[in-house]
Order: structure tokens, then sequence, then C-alpha cells
């Protein structure tokens, strides 16, 4: 599936204390969308296809409800040893993905 809008959302800041975790919400685009990925990235800019990718998760078997009725939780942990894990579900039906990555290339210790 396409990246809509190409925006990035933001889910974990650089510089933060380890481990963090956060999350943010997204909503379908499209009426009797019966899939949706999750694209995690890795960089600074807002264009998302400028950044890097790491994971992506896909749900399929969407309720079938008009854009913007379906809506996910994407929340990134990541520890102190590089490692994020990451959980994507949708609210209204409870299916669910999750991921491990290998983040540690990634982080700056100072």
């Amino acid at each position: 599936m396409q990246i809509v809008n190409n925006k990035t959302r933001v889910i974990l800041r650089g510089c933060q204390v380890l481990p963090s975790t956060n999350s943010v919400e997204a909503k379908t685009a499209y009426d009797y969308q019966d899939a949706v990925d999750c694209n995690i990235r890795y960089g600074n800019y807002i264009d998302a296809d400028k950044n890097q990718s790491l994971v992506t998760l896909r749900i399929d078997n969407l309720p079938k409800l008009k854009a913007r009725e379906v809506t996910f939780l994407a929340k990134a942990t990541i520890d102190t040893n590089g490692y994020m894990h990451i959980e994507f579900v949708c609210i209204n039906n409870g299916i669910s993905k999750s991921a491990v990555y290998n983040a540690k290339e990634l982080i700056n210790y100072q």
C-alpha cells in the first residue's frame, strides 16, 4: 500500500532517555479499506519516503467501514541495548501484529 500523504508521524524521538515507550493513533484513509500497513521508519525527514524503512507490519481483514472509522494504535519501545519492540493494533477488532528490531546501530551513546 502507498504511504498516504507521505508524512511522518513521530513515535520515538531522538535524545530520549532509554528505555522509552510511546504510541500514536492512526485511522484508515479510504472507505471500506480491508488492509493497512504500519511502516516504521528512521530519520529526521517530514517526508516519510526520505527516511530509512525499518519494519512494516500489515493488518488484513479490517472491518468494512468508512474512512477514519477504523482506528489503530502503533506503539514502540526501545531499550538501552537498542532492541525496539513495535506493536500495531486495530482497536475496532483487536487484531494485532508485532515485531522486534535490533536498532543498536541507530543509538548514539554519549
